[in-house]
């Protein structure tokens, strides 16, 4: 999550957001961790970068 939010600027609790709205990738859970394929995350940023 850390990256992520550096990444893109976004706070945690927005991303969870997203998440529960279907508008950012859904987190493959580790026991009580998070983790994103680096894949769908690069995909959802790269499709949200404006040029």
């Amino acid at each position: 999550m850390k990256f992520i939010t550096s990444d893109c600027l976004f706070t945690d609790k927005w991303i969870y957001k997203l998440i529960s709205l279907g508008r950012f990738p859904k987190p493959i859970k580790l026991g009580r961790m998070s983790r994103w394929r680096a894949g769908d995350y690069y995909a959802w940023r790269d499709s949200h970068t404006s040029n």
